[in-house]
């Protein structure tokens, strides 16, 4: 097992950077809005599973209005904090569950007043398939399949209880999210493009109405490159996700279709066979037209992985 380990660290480490992303892009995604997250995270070759643990702030300095236009907040302030556990279980050569629970704190600032809340965010359980490892199929990337689940355990937007919704922290219907990965690796580098969907299913408001966010596509792009061989790998991302109107009642809801981008740095540092220090920046890419109908926003994290194997 040993000598198996050696011979998949430099792939396994490299690959394994694109867990920091995972935290950086939950902070830069409100619960209410577009999720930004794209696939799947994945244990390195040689291990059996991994928990950990990640804290995250995001802030955000403007929102982009229904015509794609990018306009910075004045008298209005919004933060978020986001504490998330994670785990990952081999149950299978080529199988892999993930699932990540949140607790989300927002304090929000008006011209008159301020308001803090939060609570249980929405949850996330997903699996994946690896068709292919890296190196299995010579110079062929590694293929993977996804298919994640977004349940509504945080509290929505209608259901708040304060004028500037400090306590949502949820979009309270369930969404499914397939995806399919494609990574490779070429010595101390590494390169992963995911695509996936979002399908969100309908749900009953607070007030009686029939509400249907729309179906999305998500597209993330990342990079990487060892720092220090076996210890330290610096990964960068490219995130873009796109969504349709909403449905209310059965009818479609003008102009409120909803888009975000966003580039990101992360760093994941071995401190030893089992822990791994992970750290990220997420941060939007707050021009017109490069976003629609929803906050942009800037936002860091900070984690710890412990990995079985």
């Amino acid at each position: 097992m040993r000598s198996c380990r050696r011979s998949w660290r430099n792939h396994g480490a490299l690959l394994a950077v694109l867990l920091v992303g995972t935290g950086a892009r939950d902070a830069a995604a409100a619960a209410c809005c577009v999720s930004s997250s794209v696939g799947v995270p994945r244990l390195r070759m040689w291990e059996d599973g991994a928990v950990g643990l990640t804290g995250a702030f995001s802030t955000a300095p403007g929102q982009w209005d229904p015509n794609g236009q990018w306009h910075g907040f004045g008298d209005y302030g919004e933060r978020e904090w986001r504490l998330s556990m994670f785990g990952l279980l081999r149950v299978q050569k080529r199988v892999q569950l993930y699932g990540l629970v949140p607790v989300v704190l927002n304090q929000r600032d008006g011209t008159t007043r301020s308001e803090s809340g939060g609570g249980l965010g929405d949850a996330q359980a997903a699996a994946r398939y690896d068709l292919y490892n890296v190196g299995e199929a010579g110079a062929w990337p590694g293929v993977a399949l996804s298919l994640g689940v977004l349940a509504p355990v945080g509290r929505p937007v209608d259901e708040s209880k304060s004028p500037l919704a400090a306590d949502a922290t949820g979009r309270g219907a369930w969404v499914i999210s397939p995806a399919v990965t494609l990574e490779q690796v070429w010595g101390g580098m590494f390169l992963q493009a995911t695509v996936g969907a979002t399908i969100p299913l309908p749900r009953e408001r607070a007030d009686g109405h029939a509400q249907r966010f729309g179906p999305g596509v998500a597209v993330g792009l990342a990079g990487g490159l060892e720092l220090v061989p076996g210890k330290v790998v610096l990964g960068a991302l490219l995130r873009l996700s796109w969504e349709s109107s909403l449905e209310l009642d059965g009818r479609t809801v003008d102009n409120s279709g909803r888009a975000d981008s966003g580039v990101g740095l992360s760093v994941a540092w071995d401190l030893s066979e089992h822990f791994t220090a992970q750290a990220g920046v997420d941060v939007g890419l707050l021009f017109s037209h490069l976003g629609d109908n929803q906050p942009g926003r800037v936002g860091g994290s900070l984690g710890l992985r412990w990995a079985a194997f």
